[in-house]
């Protein structure tokens, strides 16, 4: 009799009151690296844990964390995906940003596909840090970067938001 494939399993389950958080990176790399399927946490506390979370997510999903008051707030937000779908970013307000300072509201290089402009608000979109090389500009939502010239899709490194 066997059990159950690894897809099915994960290295532990982690209460992340009780455990480090390089712990349960840790544990996040081995569920990648051996090809487990599921990585569980519990005792999750009703706080901003999202730096905890990241040491997970970083290493399970190759992004960190992101942190949402559930405070609704006005500005841009990316997605992963065509059609406003997919992973997105928190909402950025108005201004210049390299990746770095994006990667703060969950933005990942060369990754966006997507966008959501508040009327009146202009996105510039730069493939390269640091506001160089080609460029696009947004003055609506865009639903598929694929139809800008030439195509924007998962190419976008940086952006100025006005």
């Amino acid at each position: 009799m066997s059990g159950l494939p690894k897809s099915n399993l994960g290295p532990a389950a982690i209460d992340i009151q009780s455990t480090s958080a390089s712990t349960a990176g840790s544990l996040a790399t081995q569920t990648v690296n051996n090809a487990y399927g599921i990585y569980l946490y519990y005792n999750l506390p009703n706080t901003d844990v999202h730096t905890y979370l990241s040491s997970v997510s970083n290493a399970l999903y190759g992004s960190p964390t992101v942190y949402n008051t559930g405070a609704t707030t006005t500005g841009v937000s990316f997605y992963q995906d065509i059609n406003y779908t997919g992973t997105a970013t928190a909402s950025i307000p108005k201004g210049n940003y390299t990746l770095a300072q994006l990667q703060a509201y969950g933005f990942v290089d060369n990754w966006a596909s997507s966008v959501t402009v508040p009327s009146g608000w202009t996105v510039t979109m730069y493939t390269n840090d640091n506001f160089t090389d080609t460029s696009w500009v947004c003055t609506a939502n865009t639903a598929n970067f694929t139809t800008l010239s030439p195509n924007a899709n998962d190419v976008v490194t940086s952006v100025k938001i006005q």
